[in-house]
């Protein structure tokens, strides 16, 4: 990583620095459009999904900066795939909170125990968008060891929504008023035993490839 610090501590190319920029800037607006999806949910503001829409376009017009400036000569070529890739997964953040924000608009009523968990995982995940920001920068300062902690966090975070998420599946499912939530482990079981049969029937075709071989 002190390689690292000197190849960024040593960029001259105006192009460089401006994908760097561009990535701090995208990675404040997922934390700012988290910070806006949290507002919405805790206050049942709906008006609020153009603001995050908004921001969303914005990020959008950030990655294509990026590639722009890439595709203009920042970073030497075997490098310019993984900056794009960097910000093209930045940007998928702000699209998912986008979705979010329009799925939870399109909600007529939201339980309070939901909205609750909702919340829950939302100042989780506002937590990760801050550790990403601090890690963004340590790796730009060639931190690595700071880089490593946030990132190590983000994945302890991450482990805490799926085991929220896991208990409020178990609690909705037991729900005996919401039929949704029935008919969807219905059909997700039928799936699953229709997957098992697949691959008895992948098993057989094998079967059968090993008999027509053993015969020549």
């Amino acid at each position: 990583m002190r390689l690292l610090s000197r190849i960024f501590s040593s960029i001259r190319s105006s192009l460089e620095n401006e994908v760097l920029s561009e990535l701090v800037e995208l990675a404040n607006l997922g934390t700012s459009t988290c910070v806006l999806l949290i507002k919405m949910v805790k206050e049942d503001d709906r008006s609020l999904v153009r603001k995050i829409s908004k921001n969303e376009m914005h990020g959008d017009e950030v990655r294509r900066n990026v590639e722009r400036l890439l595709f203009q000569g920042a970073f030497l070529p075997q490098s310019r795939h993984l900056f794009f890739t960097l910000a093209e997964r930045m940007d998928n953040v702000i699209d998912r909170i986008e979705d979010c924000a329009k799925i939870y608009e399109a909600t007529q009523r939201v339980d309070d125990g939901i909205r609750n968990h909702i919340l829950e995982i939302l100042d989780i995940t506002k937590e990760a968008c801050d550790c990403f920001c601090d890690a963004l920068l340590s790796f730009f300062k060639g931190d690595e060891t700071r880089m490593q902690e946030k990132i190590a966090r983000i994945n302890e975070l991450e482990s805490r929504i799926d085991d929220i998420k896991h208990e409020v599946f178990k609690n909705l499912v037991k729900s005996e008023d919401n039929l949704f939530w029935r008919e969807k482990c219905t059909e997700d079981l039928i799936d699953t035993a229709e997957e098992i049969s697949d691959n008895l029937q992948d098993a057989a075709d094998m079967l059968g490839v090993i008999a027509a071989s053993m015969k020549i």
